[in-house]
């Protein structure tokens, strides 16, 4: 049973799952306050599925220069740029 005069951690309305994956870039290259780093540093001690989304999170630029180290078939190539060109074929325009 808590104390009603016990001190309560006070965790921001951004700290939300969401919040955190939209903050996740500036988490990794160290791009925030020191105290809203902390609370980053916070939720994942307490959310094992954004401590999992945080562990992908970092391996995606190795995932990344593996990717593009790799050629792709050239039928592959044709059948992306097809799929592409009928998207933005079908995209109402945006003027």
């Amino acid at each position: 049973m808590s104390d009603a005069n016990s001190p309560k951690i006070k965790t921001p309305e951004w700290c939300s799952c969401q919040s955190v994956v939209d903050r996740m870039l500036d988490y990794v290259e160290s791009a925030l306050s020191t105290e809203d780093q902390r609370q980053l540093d916070r939720h994942f001690k307490l959310c094992p599925p954004c401590r999992e989304f945080l562990r992908q999170y970092r391996c995606l630029p190795t995932l990344c220069e593996r990717a593009l180290e790799r050629s792709m078939p050239e039928d592959a190539v044709e059948r992306l740029r097809a799929f592409l060109k009928a998207k933005v074929e079908d995209e109402p325009s945006s003027r």
